[in-house]
């Protein structure tokens, strides 16, 4: 029988199950999923419709599905109106996005007091409008977020993907220590511990124009600043010509305009005689084989990532990562796992040489992939799950004593 109900809220534009991707959603779905193989809590998910996800949703035998309309046209004023708001009457006088999670709050405002608690995956600002008490709210919070102490009233507890966002939230607002709990991400490492036989890897890298003797070195993520793309680039010109960069992610090559970010790195990549292939959008499902082709993983971010997903990913599929020690990332990778260098305006150059440094040292790069295969068991999605239950269990431990305490209290 199961110990705890749970509302999870993620009325944001994709659907869980996590049909049409997405990092949140995934991360949803792992702990519905491990819940179905160690049932401890019956789950309400609050999330948008999509016709796939819920044939998946029928599925599952401890959780709950309540599906919202999607307003995609409506959305796009509401989005209007609530940027208009925010600048006229700052942050505390916030509107719900998407339009859907006000019918959610609508939900919520009726139902809340159903649950033990209510797992916020979406802004806090729908949970202040259904008006959910805040000491059943847990706010998982995947990035830095707005710290403010009229937010820290709106939940009971904190779950920080990282040590990084947690004492960042702390700091700023002022919130109590015992209200900040960290909840590491995870990953499907049994997706990216999977390897390609000798002849699919070198085939593999021959359609992209690598060698047998060639160092390949992976890129997987976003082609934006904060991502550190350019400074990546710009490592490689600085390289030996058997380095090629693997830039997987979407970009709009052939369609920017000169001035464009995009473009700046389609102009670098052609310059300077480093070797660079882009693949453009790889389905989440595919991801696996492009770790599996590589002989190193790089993490260029230059903004403070708040976690470390991709590393994450690298070090499952046994390979070293090179990284910068932005954010919650030196706590997602080991230092016998990888390479972290510090971001300065030299990160291209120390980018440069710690690539250097592994493609001059094989075994080095040999041993740092099986410490990451270690390491990377910590991020699993049975450990995720089990990490999420011992919160609930400390939660409702600190709970008890409390009324414990208030017992004895009135009793004297």
């Amino acid at each position: 029988m199961a110990r705890y109900h749970v509302c999870m809220v993620l009325v944001g534009k994709l659907p869980v199950p996590a049909t049409l991707g997405g990092a949140v959603e995934a991360l949803a779905q792992h702990l519905l999923e491990q819940n179905e193989r160690d049932p401890q809590i019956e789950f309400t998910v609050l999330t948008v419709d999509e016709p796939k996800a819920r044939a998946q949703a029928a599925g599952f035998r401890h959780a709950k599905f309540v599906w919202f309309k999607p307003h995609t046209l409506w959305n796009k004023v509401w989005w209007r109106v609530r940027t208009l708001a925010l600048n006229r009457t700052g942050e505390q006088k916030e509107l719900p996005f998407p339009y859907q999670r006000v019918e959610a709050a609508a939900w919520l405002k009726r139902h809340g007091q159903e649950f033990d608690y209510v797992l916020a995956e979406s802004e806090l600002e729908m949970i202040r409008q259904a008006q959910v008490p805040p000491e059943k709210v847990l706010y998982h919070l995947h990035w830095v977020g707005r710290p403010a102490p009229w937010r820290d009233a709106q939940f009971g507890q904190l779950l920080a993907v990282s040590r990084f966002v947690g004492d960042g939230w702390q700091e700023k607002s002022g919130c109590p220590a015992g209200k900040i709990s960290v909840w590491p991400n995870c990953a499907a490492l049994d997706t990216f511990a999977q390897r390609l036989s000798e002849e699919e890897r070198a085939a593999l890298r021959k359609t992209l124009g690598i060698g047998p003797e060639d160092f390949a070195i992976v890129y997987c993520g976003r082609m934006v600043p904060l991502k550190g793309v350019k400074e990546l680039l710009l490592a490689m010109q600085k390289l030996p010509r058997r380095a090629v960069l693997v830039a997987v992610g979407s970009t709009n090559f052939g369609l920017s305009t000169k001035e464009s970010y995009e473009q700046e790195l389609y102009t670098l990549a052609k310059q300077g005689g480093s070797r660079v292939v882009f693949t453009g959008f790889v389905h989440n499902t595919e991801l696996w084989r492009y770790y599996a082709l590589a002989d190193a993983v790089c993490m260029p971010t230059i903004g403070q990532e708040a976690a470390g997903l991709v590393a994450v990913e690298a070090m499952a599929a046994g390979r070293p990562v090179v990284a910068t020690r932005s954010g919650g990332i030196p706590e997602y990778v080991p230092p016998e796992a990888g390479l972290l260098v510090p971001v300065t305006p030299n990160l291209p150059e120390d980018l440069a040489s710690a690539l250097r440094t592994l493609m001059d040292d094989p075994a080095r790069c040999r041993a740092m992939g099986l410490a990451g295969e270690r390491a990377a068991l910590a991020y699993s999605p049975q450990q995720y799950y089990q990490n999420f239950v011992s919160i609930l269990d400390g939660l409702t431990e600190r709970e008890e004593e409390r009324r414990k305490q208030s017992w004895k209290i009135h009793a004297q």
